[in-house]
This record gives structure tokens, C-alpha cells and sequence, in this order.
């Protein structure tokens, strides 16, 4: 596993692989320029009605394994919180909390946080805020993803059979355990 923010989706314009989308939490400009590589002063949060969170979807034939972020933003004395985190989803409903709580620091032109994954991958990531509030400033300039280069496959299905496959596999994966009989 190398993880790096060089790899595909973890910087520069990624406007055409991420699709980014606000829940609970109003902005003015275009979210998706948390992504765009610009670091320019387009976006800000105007409000937010716990719990809220910023989503990144990496696209459909795409599952990203996460290990940290970097959080850019411009230095106005504004704080967006210390209790934010990173979750994780493969169907953009079911969350597993990743990373966190973390503090996005007021002052700071960038934030960076990393943890330790346990290989969890989905193509839905999301920066969650599950109360208090977000600041109108300062702008948020960039989000920035150090991501595994290995691609993991993508989430078992059951292909429409009615069938558990994540419980077959894991009992074909069980190891077997064998006994010897010895008479005397």
C-alpha cells in the first residue's frame, strides 16, 4: 500500500472524476471548486443544520482507499470546528466512520490529517459534521485526498440471486481445521 496525494483523484482539477455535493450545509460558489486545483477563494460556507456533511463521489466504476487529507483554506480568523470526520460508504447510505473527530484550524492556511486505514474502500467519501457550526470564513480553497495506488475491487454483489455473497465467501475463506485419528 502507497498512499500519496499524486495519485489519481488526490489532487489537482479533479472535476471530472469527483462529483462533490453539500448535505445539510448551504455555501456560495461552486462546491466542486474544493476540488478543482486552483486553490482560488470560491467557495464558503454559509450555514449548516447538524448533522451535515461535504460528499465526494468517486464514480461508479471507482473505489478509492483513503488515508488522509489536506484541508486548504485562506488564513481569516474563522473556525469550521474540531469535530468533523471522515466516513466511508460503498452505496452512498451506509457510512462507516474512517478518521475523526478532527479540528479544521482557524488561521491555518492547511489542515492535513491522516490515520491509519484499515483498508476500508468505497467510492463514496464524506467530511462529516454531526453538530455545532461552520464559519462564513474563511474560504475553503482545496481538498486534497492521499489515496492508496492500488485499486481495490470494486463491493461484493449479490447480482440480483437473493444471495449473501459476502457470507459465502467468508465461509469459503474459514480455514479448514483437520483431525487425526490415531489408534492405539
Amino acid at each position: 500500500m502507497a498512499t500519496s496525494y499524486a495519485n489519481p483523484g488526490g489532487s489537482g482539477d479533479r472535476t471530472a472524476q469527483i462529483t462533490v455535493s453539500l448535505h445539510s450545509i448551504t455555501g456560495s460558489g461552486s462546491v466542486s471548486d474544493i476540488v478543482d486545483g486552483t486553490q482560488s477563494n470560491e467557495f464558503f460556507f454559509t450555514g449548516i443544520s447538524p448533522p451535515g456533511y461535504i460528499q465526494f463521489d468517486f464514480g461508479s466504476s471507482s473505489n478509492k482507499i483513503i488515508d488522509g487529507l489536506k484541508w486548504y483554506q485562506d488564513t481569516d480568523a474563522g473556525n469550521h470546528g474540531n469535530d468533523w470526520s471522515m466516513d466511508v460508504s460503498s452505496d452512498g447510505s451506509s457510512w462507516t466512520a474512517v478518521h475523526g473527530p478532527f479540528e479544521v484550524e482557524a488561521g491555518t492556511a492547511m489542515t492535513e490529517t491522516t490515520w491509519t486505514n484499515t483498508l476500508l474502500s468505497g467510492r463514496y467519501w464524506r467530511l462529516y459534521k454531526p453538530a455545532g457550526s461552520v464559519s462564513s470564513t474563511p474560504y475553503i480553497r482545496e481538498v486534497e485526498f492521499r489515496i492508496d495506488d492500488v485499486v481495490p475491487p470494486l463491493p461484493i454483489s449479490n447480482h440480483g440471486l437473493g444471495v449473501d455473497m459476502a457470507a459465502v465467501l467468508s465461509t469459503i475463506a474459514r480455514p479448514r481445521r483437520s483431525l487425526t485419528i490415531i489408534n492405539g
